[in-house]
């Protein structure tokens, strides 16, 4: 479990703000190794704009961390709640599969969808909902030299509510191959 609290001043406003990242696993001890795990982060949001003072929490990863927001990379530790349940299974030593479901809402509805690079789409009156949807993502890795990773995956993102209401808001995918080589 992470927990970060914040506190100081942006421009004119008093910050008080929290991050929270916990998570929970268990491995069977069984063939193939299954593993499940739990996980829920928030980044505080702030419930009052414009009042002087700031409950957002600013995350310091810039949303670019597929360990805790999943491959899409969509999401950032600022009025966010994330729900996940992972799966993983190893038929041999060096291979894994992994299956990750993600939810994701706001934490304030009038506060910001932030995601990377600081970017954000805004209710102010806070009548477009909390729920910003669901990822599903799918992956394996390979290693089948010292000197070789091989990781891949599909990813598949349905919007929620707020995103719906708030521009546009197609759903997405996305599929990526990469490998790494150690010296």
């Amino acid at each position: 479990m992470t927990a970060v609290y914040q506190l100081g001043n942006r421009g004119e406003d008093d910050i008080s703000a929290y991050g929270l990242a916990t998570r929970l696993g268990y491995t069977f001890g069984l063939p193939w190794k299954p593993h499940v795990m739990v996980q829920f982060i928030n980044g505080s949001g702030d419930n009052k704009p414009n009042d002087g003072r700031s409950g957002t929490f600013d995350g310091v990863f810039s949303g670019a961390d597929s360990v805790l927001y999943g491959w899409m990379n969509m999401f950032f530790w600022s009025n966010t709640r994330e729900y996940r349940v992972d799966a993983t299974v190893s038929p041999a030593d060096k291979l894994s599969f992994r299956a990750e479901y993600h939810y994701f809402t706001l934490d304030e509805k009038k506060d910001a969808w932030y995601y990377p690079g600081k970017a954000q789409r805004r209710d102010v009156t806070g009548n477009s909902g909390r729920e910003l949807g669901h990822e599903i993502d799918l992956t394996f890795n390979w290693k089948p030299f010292s000197w070789l990773d091989i990781l891949g995956g599909y990813c598949m993102f349905f919007s929620g509510e707020f995103i719906e209401k708030t521009g546009p808001a197609p759903d997405a995918s996305w599929t990526f191959l990469q490998t790494v080589f150690f010296f």
